[in-house]
């Protein structure tokens, strides 16, 4: 076996079998680094006061990008009270939201019961959208915004011994050529290889070396399911929460109420029997919630009143608490590397057919 020399030829196989591998070693960073989710995980709190008027009717709260919770703790009004809906689903084509979740009237205070809107890792965030009723209003509002992404999370680099074994396969096959290279050869193999790195990078580099991201998900502790009918011989209905078992560090809410489209009256109050929050006309929460407790297990009651017509009332009471959980979309990053992975064999295998075909 001849030794290694430093022909122009083999200078040039050098360069392209490192080149794989230093394709990977600076894209992996530089892909983490250009992700759009990459930003600190914290409360963003936002104390405001607005003026609804009949010029200005209506005011948008939200519509932040990966956004994981967006929470009203605070909301009063110096009298006159706002109706508050919970959209989603924007078009940038008609600059309107397509989905409302849930369409609440006559608020004029929320305190103590916090507001909520959870948000899938995929989607665009919702917002709460504040709107003058028939007359002007000073509003004053107090929110939390949460971002879905920690400040910190796991990316480490391609393995070194896994590149050092790809560029050693590289300069193996290549330099089994006898040959010098034809200039269009060189040229396709280098577009070919700097490709295929550039594919294969996401998912290889994240599957190897670590998870792509870790986001925030709420982990469900407890949950239990409501059913009522409210009828005229049962107009009225309190639930006591006061035994439901929220555990430590764990949040408190309730979620997935359904009417089947028609109002009810529903009413939060304390064990000091103060109306915490009251929803006149209410049809339901879609992914909104409203947040009882942030810990230990405090006295609630939920009331529920019958309008005009008779009613299946579902709700569901839950605990939870925020848990770190890898998060990526690997099957179409998995189809892409796999097509990186496909191209840099047919590099190598192009290597020793085309070569053999110009000696």
């Amino acid at each position: 076996m001849s030794s290694f020399e430093w022909t122009p030829r083999n200078t040039l196989v050098l360069l392209l079998a490192l080149l794989f591998t230093g394709t990977l070693g600076f894209l992996i960073p530089l892909y983490f680094d250009q992700l759009p989710e990459v930003r600190t995980g914290e409360w963003r709190e936002i104390d405001d006061e607005i003026s609804l008027t009949s010029s200005n009717p209506s005011y948008q709260l939200g519509l932040f990008p990966y956004l994981n919770d967006l929470r009203i703790e605070e909301l009063y009004t110096n009298g006159p009270p706002v109706t508050i809906s919970a959209l989603s689903g924007y078009n940038d084509t008609s600059d309107e939201f397509e989905l409302a979740y849930c369409v609440l009237t006559n608020i004029s205070r929320i305190e103590n019961v916090f507001l909520t809107i959870d948000n899938s890792p995929d989607s665009w965030a919702s917002i709460f959208l504040i709107e003058r009723q028939d007359e002007d209003v000073q509003v004053s509002f107090r929110v939390k915004l949460w971002d879905r992404v920690p400040s910190d999370y796991i990316i480490k680099y391609f393995p070194d011994p896994i590149s050092f074994i790809l560029a050693v396969v590289v300069i193996w096959r290549i330099s089994r050529l006898r040959e010098s290279y034809e200039i269009w050869f060189l040229c396709a193999l280098i577009i070919m290889t700097i490709i295929a790195a550039v594919l294969a990078v996401p998912w290889v580099g994240g599957s190897l070396g670590g998870q792509f991201k870790l986001v925030y998900e709420d982990e469900i502790v407890n949950r239990q399911l409501y059913s009522y009918t409210l009828d005229d011989s049962s107009s009225n209905v309190s639930i006591d929460l006061a035994n439901f078992d929220v555990g430590p560090n764990c949040e408190m809410r309730i979620r997935n109420v359904s009417t089947g489209g028609i109002p009810l009256h529903l009413s939060i109050q304390n064990a000091s029997r103060f109306t915490l929050l009251t929803l006149q006309n209410f049809t339901g929460l879609g992914y909104c919630g409203l947040l009882l407790s942030e810990d230990g297990n405090p006295s609630y009651e939920l009331q529920l009143q019958r309008l005009s017509q008779d009613i299946d009332v579902d709700f569901a009471v839950e605990s939870f608490r925020r848990v770190l959980v890898p998060y990526s979309d690997s099957f179409p990053s998995m189809m892409i590397a796999l097509v990186g992975i496909t191209l840099f064999v047919i590099v190598l295998a192009s290597a020793s057919r085309f070569g053999r075909a110009i000696r």
